[in-house]
């Protein structure tokens, strides 16, 4: 029954897009194609969630453990097996444990960000997809009642950047853990993904052809409709999707809607300089603890300017 050896568990907005992108190029490793099958949260979390557009119903979500196997079906003789869910790390609680029985001790890669930037994109992308209402201030402010209504993590701006405790959890659980920030791969993507290849004992002279490209990126539209009608669903494309999906893999797919994204979406609008600073000092404690945890300077997150 193959399973597999090495996990992408998070965070999400951090990044976790691009390096699942990047690694599943390498010919030792094999991803499946469903990114995010959730297995290990699987029982535990209240699944469907409540918030708008989230899915209405748990199909997406691999619950067997034949099932789960079955994804990695076609990784015969490939030295990595992995599988990248973001929400992994968040819910650690309910993870680490279930991991460590089905897979053992295997090595952990978590992603993370500037905890303000993560919940500032994490609302970008919910108004990008016609999902958020509120400002971001408003969208703060309701946030423990989207927590209390069982909202997916997405909308969780602020509980999902308190990193501490979930990272020394897996610390504690796991003896290979590798942490990265999302700031050393948009500088330097392919040293990252090379000091990736030497974690997961790959080839580390193996250069992705996707290396650089963004995947899962926030903005505003610049032609809403336009944008809406191609990249969200509506009557036209899901009766289209069955004919697609036998002439274009996923991969593909995944590729033709990164395109229309880089082509449509503009930068986002900047953050309050008054609400960043409240977030900064929100999320300064749990900076201080988390970079003597994983032996990286982290002043720059809780930087205050002017």
């Amino acid at each position: 029954m193959p399973l597999p050896n090495f996990l992408i568990a998070g965070v999400s907005k951090c990044g976790t897009s691009s390096l699942y992108h990047y690694l599943r190029t390498h010919p030792d490793i094999y991803f499946p194609s469903l990114k995010e099958p959730m297995f290990f949260l699987s029982n535990g979390v209240k699944i469907p969630r409540e918030g708008i557009g989230d899915a209405v119903s748990d199909k997406g979500v691999i619950k067997d453990l034949t099932a789960y196997s079955n994804l990695f079906s076609e990784s015969k003789g490939v030295k990595r097996i992995g599988e990248a869910t973001a929400e992994y790390v968040y819910y650690y609680r309910n993870t680490i444990k279930k991991i460590y029985t089905t897979l053992g001790d295997i090595p952990i890669i978590i992603i993370i960000r500037n905890p303000v930037d993560r919940a500032y994109s994490a609302y970008m992308h919910l108004i990008r997809d016609n999902r958020e209402y509120l400002s971001f201030e408003g969208a703060l402010k309701e946030e423990p009642n989207r927590i209390c209504q069982n909202y997916a993590p997405l909308w969780r701006y602020t509980k999902v950047g308190f990193y501490y405790e979930p990272i020394k959890a897996y610390m504690n659980a796991f003896s290979r853990i590798k942490v990265y920030l999302f700031d050393d791969l948009v500088s330097d993507p392919l040293a990252l993904v090379k000091d990736c290849f030497d974690f997961l004992e790959v080839d580390n002279q193996f250069i992705p052809g996707n290396i650089g490209d963004r995947f899962a990126q926030t903005g505003i539209p610049r032609f809403k409709v336009i944008y809406n009608f191609i990249a969200n669903q509506n009557p036209v494309r899901s009766a289209i999707k069955p004919l697609v999906r036998i002439f274009i893999n996923r991969e593909k797919r995944e590729q033709i809607k990164e395109g229309i994204r880089r082509r449509f979406l503009v930068h986002k609008p900047s953050m309050k300089s008054e609400t960043r600073y409240q977030l900064t000092q929100l999320f300064r404690d749990d900076v201080l603890r988390l970079q003597e945890l994983i032996g990286r300077d982290l002043s720059n997150w809780i930087k205050v300017e002017g």
